[in-house]
């Protein structure tokens, strides 16, 4: 979870993005002032507790809870936990046109 955070921090500054290799232009990048003012709060005395971060709500929100609108709400009710407790991990799926053999 921590990674989208990291991820928009690394975009505000100025130094190479180490997944690219370009080097972010400070003079066209923005920074929200509302998510600048919850992250610098949740900075002084960060917590992983949703409930007690409107940062990590904002986080949750806008990021996190999008991802999980699926229809199956059973999957999605174990999913989060799993992802909150960093239990959960991801496969490939295997693509069928590679596993099926040609005639």
């Amino acid at each position: 979870m921590l990674g989208i955070v990291e991820f928009k921090i690394r975009i505000i500054s100025s130094r190479r993005c180490p997944e690219k290799g370009v080097a972010i232009d400070r003079e066209r990048s923005e920074l929200d002032p509302m998510v600048h003012s919850l992250f610098t709060e949740w900075r002084e005395s960060p917590s992983l507790v949703r409930r007690k971060s409107p940062f990590l709500e904002k986080i949750y929100r806008e990021d996190v809870l999008p991802c999980l609108e699926f229809n199956n709400t059973a999957l999605v009710n174990r999913l989060l936990p799993a992802v909150e407790e960093n239990s959960v991990w991801v496969e490939p799926y295997p693509d069928k046109k590679k596993t099926q053999p040609t005639m």
